[in-house]
């Protein structure tokens, strides 16, 4: 199961019109997908600064294997940014949704972005819904 941080903006009310389209979730995982393509995950994000930092890095490093010939080996080091920008893309998600303007709703463990978007919906308007199992002592949630 999946961990999703949401963000909501700061100045959208619940239940307000337009309200629900704003509210974004970040999946809390190692992303996959940058650790082959890191450039263009960071470029489909909007994480402009981000990409910018990588462009440099490998930059430099390009520019080092080059002229300081340092063998074959070190182009495993190229991958270096690419396992960063893996591990840390939701720092970055998060880091630039808090600069947009927006303010951490919750957090909610799903299988899927459609689930968590739904217990999260269920249990901020309130439709009375339980939002998943209950662990604990009681069966139910609010019983004594």
């Amino acid at each position: 199961m999946a961990v999703w941080t949401v963000f909501e903006p700061e100045d959208g009310l619940p239940g307000e019109e337009g309200w629900s389209e704003q509210v974004v979730l970040v999946r809390e995982a190692f992303a996959w997908r940058a650790l082959f393509f890191a450039p263009l995950v960071l470029l489909a994000n909007r994480l402009w600064l981000a990409f910018a930092v990588y462009t440099a890095v490998e930059a430099a490093l390009v520019a080092a294997y080059v002229n300081v010939e340092l063998g074959d080996s070190f182009l495993l080091v190229l991958l270096v940014p690419n396992l960063f920008v893996a591990l840390e893309l939701p720092t970055l998600r998060r880091r630039k949704l808090a600069w947009l303007g927006y303010e951490e709703a919750g957090v909610v463990s799903a299988d899927f972005a459609e689930a968590a978007e739904r217990r999260f919906f269920e249990a901020r308007l309130g439709s009375g819904a339980v939002p998943g199992p209950v662990l604990g002592l009681f069966p139910e949630a609010g019983t004594r």
